[in-house]
């Protein structure tokens, strides 16, 4: 690894000012970049972990949810119709 850095370090010092500018330019972007997917990462990790849920509770959510939904929907509600649930329903003239 040694012999490739000074290879680098040798080439660079033979560079002009402009171009040198341009290689610390894109050295400060890769460096910017390690540093944002690492920091996008960590907060993906804190969003899991604090918003874990187990199966049961999860299920236990979704049940009472669809109980309120049929509550608050009455008896005498009709389901929607297929169409309003299809593809062109629902998009319209979208291509």
């Amino acid at each position: 690894m040694e012999a490739s850095i000074e290879g680098i370090v040798h080439q660079l010092q033979r560079l002009s000012s402009s171009k040198l500018q341009l290689v610390a330019d894109f050295v400060a972007f890769l460096n910017w970049q390690q540093c944002h997917a690492q920091a996008t990462a960590d907060r993906l990790e804190v969003f899991i972990s604090n918003s874990a849920v187990d199966n049961s509770a999860f299920e236990e959510i979704l049940s009472q949810l669809a109980d309120q939904v049929f509550t608050a929907r009455g008896e005498n509600t009709a389901p929607l119709p297929d169409f309003a649930v299809s593809r062109s329903g629902i998009y319209g003239d979208h291509p």
